[in-house]
């Protein structure tokens, strides 16, 4: 495959779920749920990066892998979402509830945390590097990068390496 066919077929992916966004924001919730579930749930990863997903309900969806760079995620119900080794760099994750997520190997640097829930989350590995407002999000009973068990006050150890 050349350079500019794999561009091509990148370009028409992004197309696709440009229209994909489109048409979900037209569906009723219930048809909403049902039809991103299906999509979520399917092998391989997914490319939503820039996405506007404020708000869904990703609840134990499969994301491992998949490039949500700097996807608007802004009070998502995330779950028990599986997103191991996914690229959330840039993402807006305020007030998400990611409660018990695997986030394992997962790249979130510099996104917004802001009142995040990532209690009891696996975040062994994640880098964390210039995530904003990782201060007030909720860490209670969380793995973190370095494999030890969130606490309080191990808070502040984590917030200076980052």
């Amino acid at each position: 495959m050349t350079e500019e066919s794999t561009l091509t077929m990148l370009r028409n992916l992004v197309d696709t779920l440009k229209s994909l966004q489109r048409t979900l924001y037209a569906l009723r919730d219930d048809q909403r749920s049902w039809l991103l579930a299906d999509l979520l749930n399917r092998p391989g990863p997914l490319w939503l990066a820039g996405l506007d997903l404020a708000g869904m309900d990703l609840s134990q969806a499969n994301l491992d892998s998949a490039n949500l760079r700097k996807t608007d995620l802004e009070k998502a119900q995330l779950v028990k979402t599986s997103l191991v080794c996914a690229n959330l760099a840039g993402a807006n994750l305020a007030r998400a509830n990611l409660h018990g997520a695997n986030l394992e190997g997962a790249d979130l640097s510099e996104a917004n945390l802001e009142e995040a829930d990532l209690s009891e989350t696996n975040l062994l590995g994640a880098r964390l590097e210039k995530a904003r407002k990782l201060e007030t999000a909720s860490l209670q009973g969380a793995i973190l990068p370095d494999g030890t068990l969130a606490t309080d006050v191990e808070r502040d150890r984590v917030l200076a390496r980052n």
